[in-house]
């Protein structure tokens, strides 16, 4: 224990120069036992014993039956926080059996990490009322036993001349005795940590929650739940619907010790309210939650009380320790309240030994609180800041992922830690650090960051890593398979070992303000869209490989409805790419105001950006296919069978590409798409308009197509790139024959021939159009060559 001033802090280290305020806890907390809850016998009974669910003492005649349900992965190596509920709810009538508190959301309290301890306060005083409308009647239970022998006596004095004296303690101070015998019991099981134990309380039972706290200082947080009087409430603020002293102790008079009878029609007049009461919890971690239209508890002023309190928490620097919520409703715990309770637990106290377990167990209560969030009708999974070290979690329907500023998702490295599958029309298997299948109105949000651990995967193409694992089954960052109704917002993906976010087959997808930062791999893509009602805007994308890639592996399905707008594009590969996969139909696709740049991880790393990046040295140190410039700013193309159609591509600042555009027909492969026979125009209406910039290579953009499979309907509207010329080279003119037709299509792929244009080539196309297209040359170069050439 410290004490700095007039306060005395248990494990808490906090220098003697803060200026605390003047607040005397001893003083305080002595007050409260001589004129509120009474005196409170102090430490274990010398006879107390523990077993497995029970503590009982003085020969059994108090025994409290403790129940536990544990998370998974709980062990004495891996101890786990602790949430302890005592439950006021009995029976009217003796012998006042108990009731369970209904809907305490036990499943989602162990799917969160905390095991569930509860226990009965009538084991240890009953709060029978029909016996003790008197304040000078003995309580029953350890009250009634440890003044009279006999627990169930209720004929005995406890006024001012009786046994104990007008501050003999009330059956709220009986039930804080019992938390704290609780506590024992926690101590006692080594699969409970029992340095991270919340206890909470309602109603009635917030009033002995907030008292066992205040004198327990073993409890890391304390929970008050619509106290009201007596509890959280601020008397002195005098609501008036809400209970008063004289209300309380005429219905409850057994509650408190007598002498809290002197503040009748006194409620302003206490040197002690709620407001210290909450201050006898500092510097630990206090909740106080209320309901709007729980007049009687009067959520104003426990609101009040609150506030009031603030100041010793922001003495020492420690006021995130509290928290508040007033939900809707009336008096009563809900499962959302419970929600909030485990959510500031997880920000500020649930997360110490998470680095100690192991990555299944981390893995296993993340995904438990994800299905019974799901199970329940659907919820917010919250991600507090911290990091959190997991294998794949897969977000099922109804269910929020947050990801709350400072907090980090790190994907574990190894196979066995992602459920690799083999999905139809796929390219490779399927993994990812958070993943979705099948399932509806999903979403992640928030300001932290998933990070996908790329650099420790990171083979080179067409070879394993360390693992044994390829460039295929390496896990996505994120990857949705036949989902509905999709939200991504405002967090940040980095370091993807693989691909960053797949949408595969979705219907409803909003990406919004997401930040893509993955350049560790020569695969590293930001967006693979294979989807339909699909809007992605204000993303700032720094990419490994392509980065805005529409893509369509299965013939049977429609990819449409795209719209892509008010995006930073950066990367090493493409930035906005149709059809590597093009089996399918795309089509009714948009590209807006997209800022297209070269990649910058290799410069923001190793060496500033080039001005030049045409001439720019090798970085040392960097990888080769992260360096220099971008291969293809708009990359539109179709090669496997599918059609695309209908594209608008518009509003295109470019710098730092060697190619500025890039479209292209061909015969790679196809999976046997149902488009009729001899269709040769399987890629048309396409629109290009508005675009700006400069090439940083002397290869050239090309509208491009084979026999038979040409590219028709191609419109560039609004066009300026500035290019590279090439002096005075007198090379013959050379153009690639059908050598080319069933290769990869790549905007660099006509580099080894000497095309007769400059700027623009065209071959193998129909119905091209140039509506104020310039291509021209660099200040200072001069090339032979026209800018292009009508076909």
């Amino acid at each position: 224990m410290m004490r700095v001033g007039k306060w005395a802090f248990c494990g808490l280290l906090i220098g003697a120069a803060l200026n605390l305020v003047a607040f005397d806890r001893a003083e305080t907390l002595q007050w409260f036992r001589e004129n509120q809850f009474g005196t409170t016998p102090i430490g274990r009974p010398e006879d107390q014993k523990v077993d497995a669910t029970s503590v009982s003492c003085f020969g059994g005649q108090i025994k409290i039956e403790v129940g536990c349900v544990l998370p998974k992965g709980a062990s004495a190596d891996h101890p786990v926080p602790v949430f302890v509920f005592g439950d006021h709810m009995t029976a009217d009538d003796p012998p006042y059996a108990p009731i369970p508190y209904p809907n305490i959301p036990t499943n989602t309290i162990t799917s969160r990490g905390y095991a569930y301890v509860h226990w009965h306060l009538t084991d240890v005083a009953p709060d029978a009322a029909l016996y003790t409308k008197n304040l000078d009647i003995w309580a029953q239970g350890i009250i009634a036993y440890l003044a009279t022998g006999d627990k169930m006596a209720t004929n005995g004095v406890r006024s001012a001349t009786g046994k104990i004296g007008s501050s003999a303690w009330g059956t709220l101070g009986a039930w804080a005795w019992g938390h704290s015998r609780v506590m024992d019991w926690i101590e006692s099981r080594p699969e409970l940590d029992a340095s991270r134990v919340a206890i909470v309380g309602h109603s009635r039972g917030g009033k002995a929650a907030l008292w066992a706290g205040a004198q327990d200082e073993r409890f890391k947080m304390v929970v008050s739940n619509d106290s009201g009087c007596g509890g959280a409430k601020l008397a002195r603020l005098g609501l008036k619907k809400s209970e008063s002293i004289e209300q309380i102790l005429h219905n409850f008079p057994n509650w408190f010790c007598p002498s809290f009878a002197a503040y009748i029609k006194k409620d302003d007049a206490l040197p002690h309210d709620a407001d210290d009461l909450l201050r006898l919890i500092a510097p630990r971690l206090l909740y106080v939650a209320s309901a709007q239209d729980d007049a009687w508890a009067g959520p104003a002023a426990e609101k009040a009380a609150w506030d009031s309190a603030h100041d010793v928490w922001q003495s020492v620097g420690l006021d995130a320790n509290l928290g508040y919520h007033c939900r809707p409703g009336r008096h009563r715990l809900q499962a959302d309240d419970w929600e909030k309770f485990l959510d500031f637990a997880d920000r500020r106290m649930a997360r110490a030994a998470e680095a100690d377990l192991p990555v299944a167990v981390r893995t296993a209560q993340w995904q438990a609180r994800i299905d019974a969030t799901s199970a329940r009708g659907g919820g917010t999974v919250v991600v507090p800041p911290g990091r959190h070290l997991v294998g794949e979690l897969e977000l099922k329907s109804n269910v929020r992922l947050h990801l709350e500023k400072g907090a980090v998702l790190e994907g574990a490295v190894g196979l066995s830690n992602y459920r690799a599958r083999l999905l139809p029309f796929s390219e490779g298997t399927w993994s990812a650090v958070v993943s979705g299948y099948g399932v509806t109105n999903i979403a992640i949000t928030g300001e932290g960051e998933i990070f996908g651990n790329g650099r420790a995967w990171n083979p080179r193409k067409g070879q394993k890593d360390a693992m044994g694992c390829g460039e295929g089954v390496r896990p996505r960052g994120l990857f949705f398979g036949d989902c509905a109704n999709i939200r991504l917002e405002n967090f940040k993906l980095r370091d993807a070992a693989c691909w960053g976010i797949v949408f595969k087959r979705c219907d409803g997808v909003v990406a919004r303000s997401v930040r893509i930062d993955s350049c560790v791999n020569h695969n590293n893509d930001g967006f693979d869209i294979e989807a339909k009602n699909v809007l992605i805007e204000n993303c700032d994308l720094n990419c490994g490989d392509d980065a805005l890639c529409m893509k369509s592996n299965d013939p049977n399905y429609v990819v449409e409805n795209v719209t892509v707008r008010d995006c930073v594009a950066r990367t090493h590969c493409s930035a906005i790419k149709f059809g590597t996969a093009s089996h399918g139909t795309m089509r009714k696709v948009r590209f807006e105001r997209i800022r297209i740049e070269a990649p910058r991880r290799v410069y923001r790393d190793y060496a500033p950006m080039p001005t030049d990046l045409l001439n720019a040295p090798p970085v040392d140190g960097a990888p080769s296919y992260l360096a220099g410039a971008g291969i293809g700013a708009i990359c539109v193309e179709c090669v496997d069978g599918g059609i695309v159609e209908d594209v608008v591509i518009d509003g295109i600042d470019l710098a730092g590409f060697k190619v500025p555009i890039f479209v292209r027909t061909g015969t790679r492969k196809s999976r046997g798409c149902s488009i009729p026979p001899n269709n040769k125009y399987v890629l048309r209406n396409v629109l290009i308009q508005n675009v700006k910039g400069r090439a940083e290579s002397r290869q050239v953009s090309s509208i491009s197509g084979v026999k038979g499979c040409r590219p028709q309907g191609i419109t560039l509207r609004n066009i300026e790139i500035e290019c590279v010329g090439e002096g005075d080279n007198k090379a013959p003119i050379k153009e690639p024959g059908s050598e080319l037709d069933g290769l990869y299509p790549e905007a660099t792929m006509f580099s080894r021939y000497h095309l007769p244009v400059y700027g623009l080539y065209v071959t193998q196309a129909d119905d091209v159009k140039l509506e104020n297209v310039k291509f021209t040359l660099r200040p200072g170069t001069t090339d032979a060559r026209p800018a292009y050439r009508p076909e």
